[in-house]
Parts: structure tokens; C-alpha cells; sequence
């Protein structure tokens, strides 16, 4: 493969010392030629000598701009990659900081207790209000201090609707999350625990629908009866941090 001339002199050196020996080229060209004018009698050797030197100051610009332009094309190639890596610290940085965000508000979020906003309540309200009002009991753990906080912004939520609701905190099975549960449901009752679920889906709360066999009728005080529909607050479920 051949090289050109260009190719040929970038292969012999670095393009910041082509530069300088195209500089240098050309301080030599002008010294020699205000010589030849200065020093030497005007004549034939003169006007050669003249043009030698122009020709070096000539040779001297083209090289230099040859090794100028290499020398600023690898600049630019390298400020290019410097650059690039740059941007990849950059985007590293900023996940591994929303990566770190997202993992506080987990972790935030784990830690906080459950309430209702106003809004949630609205939504729970605005849902049920065409419902067929029946007995409703809010339930929560015996000695749950935050289920306890809970259960009274379920209740809130539903008086709002002018039901008949009833609150015991006295319930001691260990079970995590929020349950809508009965006895023994009616058709009646199956319709509004399809109704009190739609609702609470629409607020984004997340909830189980679980029958209350007749070995747990106990497990709160007053047992647990027919004929009234319970909303039982169970301890917090915990969240794995990032999931």
C-alpha cells in the first residue's frame, strides 16, 4: 500500500514536532533569503539563492500546516473521547444518585405509617355512596398503635356515609395487610364487599377479602359475629427496600 507524501512525513514523527520543523523551515527560508539580499551581490547566485529560500519558506508552511492540522485533529479526537467518557461518569453518577433516591423513598416509605389522604377518603366515599348501608366494623390489633391510626381513617372515611360503624382495637392475630371479611355473607353482603373492594382499589389500597372460619371467631373481642361486615386491620407488611 502506498503512502503519500503527507502520510509519509506524519509516519516519521509526531505532528507537534512536524509543526516546529515546519516553523523552523521557515525562519531558515527568511533568514537565508534577507541574506542573499543583504549580503550576497545581485546576480544569477543571488536570484537562485533567493529562490531556494522561497521555496524552503514554502516547503516550511505546507509542513507546518501539515503537522498544525494532524496536530489539531488528534486534539480534537482525544477532547472527543475525554468527552465521551465524561458524559459516561456523568450518566453513571446520576443513576447511582436516582438509583440512591429511589432507594430512600423505599426505605421511607417502609418506615412510614399507613394513612389515608383526604383524597383517598373522598374516593372511598364517593364510591360507596350509592351502596346499601349495612353494619360495619374497623378492626385493628390488640396494642397496634399505627394500625390503630389506620383503622380510624377507614372509619372516617365511612362515616362520612352515615353508616352504622362500629371500631374495636382488640383483634390479636398477627396477619400483615388490610382484609375485608364476614362470617357468614349474604347476597346482600357479597354485594357490598364487591363494592367496598372496588372502592378501595380506586384509592390504591391494597387489600385481601378472606372469611372468618368459625376457629378464629374468637380471636377478638367481641367475637365475631354474622351479620356485620368487618374491615380488620392487620400489621404493617413489610416492604424490601428498591422492590
Amino acid at each position: 500500500m502506498k503512502l503519500s507524501f503527507r502520510s509519509w512525513l506524519l509516519s516519521l514523527t509526531a505532528p507537534e514536532k512536524l509543526k516546529l520543523v515546519g516553523l523552523w523551515m521557515i525562519i531558515a527560508g527568511l533568514i537565508g533569503e534577507a541574506i542573499a539580499i543583504v549580503v550576497l551581490p545581485s546576480g544569477g547566485f543571488e536570484k537562485t539563492v533567493s529562490v531556494f529560500c522561497t521555496l524552503i519558506i514554502a516547503l516550511g508552511v505546507w509542513v507546518e500546516g501539515v503537522g498544525g492540522n494532524e496536530s489539531e485533529a488528534t486534539e480534537k479526537a482525544e477532547y472527543e473521547i475525554k468527552l465521551a467518557e465524561l458524559k459516561v461518569r456523568a450518566d453513571d453518577a446520576n443513576k447511582a444518585a436516582e438509583d440512591e433516591r429511589l432507594a430512600r423513598l423505599s426505605l421511607e416509605e417502609s418506615l412510614a405509617p399507613r394513612r389515608l389522604s383526604a383524597d383517598q377518603k373522598n374516593i372511598i366515599s364517593a364510591s360507596l355512596s350509592s351502596a346499601v348501608p349495612l353494619p360495619i366494623a374497623v378492626v385493628c390489633r390488640l396494642l397496634d398503635f399505627e394500625g390503630k391510626d389506620f383503622a380510624e381513617d377507614l372509619a372516617s372515611a365511612l362515616e362520612k356515609l352515615k353508616w352504622p360503624i362500629s371500631r374495636y382495637g382488640t383483634w390479636t392475630q398477627s396477619d400483615k395487610g388490610l382484609f375485608i371479611a364476614m362470617v357468614e355473607p349474604t347476597a346482600l353482603h357479597l354485594a357490598l364487599i364487591a363494592t367496598l373492594s372496588s372502592a378501595l382499589t380506586a384509592a390504591g389500597i391494597e387489600h385481601k377479602i378472606i372469611p372468618i372460619s368459625a376457629r378464629n371467631l374468637g380471636t377478638m373481642m367481641p367475637h365475631f359475629e354474622p351479620n356485620v361486615l368487618y374491615l380488620l386491620v392487620g400489621a404493617k407488611p413489610e416492604k424490601l427496600v428498591g422492590n
